[in-house]
């Protein structure tokens, strides 16, 4: 069997490059994001149905960029950090941050214009 007859088989021949290629952003795709405000298509284990939240940050995940979705959430659903303060224990509110890679991010998440 020669290479191109094998090759006609273009899920096994191109599949690497193609997943990795939907998986993770390009460095131009991730710089184009940042800013961007999206909400969410469905509930999530910790995000409800209908969140907003805005493209802040963009990480290096080992073949392409992921991307930092800081959420926009009522104080029931924020993430406390208990510190050790002198005299006594206080709350840190701190903000819930998800990393979408870049399937999750078309597959969960609706962009909404901004003005």
């Amino acid at each position: 069997m020669s290479f191109s007859a094998s090759c006609r088989s273009i899920p096994w021949c191109l599949g690497p490059w193609i997943h990795n290629g939907m998986r993770h952003f390009t460095y131009e795709e991730a710089q184009a994001k940042l800013g961007q405000v999206v909400c969410t298509r469905g509930p999530g284990q910790r995000i409800p149905q209908g969140t907003k939240g805005r493209v802040l940050y963009a990480r290096w995940e080992g073949e392409g960029y992921v991307l930092g979705v800081q959420w926009a959430l009522t104080l029931a659903l924020l993430t406390f950090t208990v510190r050790l303060q002198f005299p006594g224990i206080a709350l840190t509110r701190r903000p819930v941050v998800d990393w979408v890679r870049k399937d999750q991010y078309g597959r969960y998440l609706n962009e909404i214009e901004t003005m």
